[in-house]
């Protein structure tokens, strides 16, 4: 049986150490592992970078088979939560993915940089 994939989405803020990202890649990677799914592709957001993953990782989302997008935690997609969930229904709506959470909403708020 082939397990189904999944992407990654997180927000690097400036400062962030290479250890951090790695370890919310593992994190994101375990957490989906224990649903089933493989975590196939991370996408990175930067505070410097010249392009934008989000689009980047929808238009990978519409051109392949992959149905599920992992963050870290919500605030991943925005600090701002109201924009947070117009991304995560922009996901749903224009790429037709589900947006899974490895932190829920109570423990974002003690998530720490």
């Amino acid at each position: 049986m082939v397990q189904s994939k999944a992407f990654g989405y997180m927000r690097i803020e400036h400062g962030s150490t290479a250890k951090q990202s790695n370890m919310l890649r593992q994190e994101m990677a375990e957490f989906v592992a224990g649903k089933g799914l493989t975590l196939t592709e991370v996408f990175v957001e930067t505070d410097d970078s010249a392009s934008s993953a989000f689009a980047a990782m929808i238009e990978a989302l519409r051109v392949s088979e992959v149905t599920t997008v992992v963050v870290p935690s919500m605030r991943h997609l925005a600090h701002m939560q109201g924009v947070g969930l117009a991304m995560m229904e922009l996901i749903q709506s224009e790429a037709g993915a589900n947006v899974l959470a490895v932190m829920n909403p109570a423990d974002a708020t003690n998530e720490q940089g």
